[in-house]
């Protein structure tokens, strides 16, 4: 599963240098260029935390009613920090005003400890799993236990058990394990191969 921040900055070629890191977190940035246009996007999607770029936005004049709107951590970052506008923010509702750090990995770690702090505090991210008699299936982590004893299987192995677990009720045929799996036409022997696969499970 991968969560959403909206980001609310004007500069398109920052914006896109930071949106491969944070897929790699599971993360998909939403950029707007307007505190507006982030308004009525947090009315009608969910995110887990909103970050302004101060230095080229009008932020003040909307962030109480940005806070008013949703109860997400917003964060706000500039690279003209000072004690009287860090106290304004905080006092308009954002969680965090920090001063950008060249160190683009830093002001990535910084934010992940605002999204976990805040799933713990108000648990807005549901956990997705499934269970099975004392079968537990985490698929957002690629983990499962068995009477709370995890699993170690390969990636094809997970598949195949959270397929199996998650349609407990259905009955599938190889070719329908095999093309769902593989995602591809089944092809001839394809049995030996899925079958190996299942034999392990």
């Amino acid at each position: 599963m991968y969560l959403k921040l909206l980001v609310v900055d004007k500069d398109i070629q920052r914006f896109e240098e930071r949106y491969s890191i944070w897929l790699k977190h599971r993360i998909i940035l939403v950029r707007t260029c307007s505190i507006q246009e982030a308004i009525t996007r947090l009315t009608h999607e969910e995110f887990v935390i909103v970050a302004i770029n101060a230095d080229n936005i009008n932020y003040l004049p909307q962030l109480k009613i940005m806070r008013d709107v949703t109860t997400i951590p917003i964060h706000i970052f500039t690279s003209d920090y000072t004690c009287g506008k860090e106290l304004e923010a905080l006092n308009l509702g954002a969680n965090e005003y920090r001063q950008w750090s060249k160190d683009i990995e830093k002001n990535t770690v910084r934010i992940l400890i605002m999204i976990q702090r805040y799933a713990k505090e108000n648990r807005k991210i549901p956990l997705n799993f499934i269970t099975y008699n004392e079968i537990s299936v985490y698929p957002d982590y690629r983990k499962v236990f068995v009477n709370d004893n995890e699993l170690e299987l390969t990636k094809m192995e997970f598949d195949i058990l959270y397929m199996l677990i998650e349609n407990h009720k259905r009955v599938f045929t190889y070719e329908q394990i095999y093309n769902r799996i593989w995602g591809y036409e089944y092809i001839e022997n394809g049995n030996n191969a899925l079958f190996n696969e299942i034999k392990r499970l």
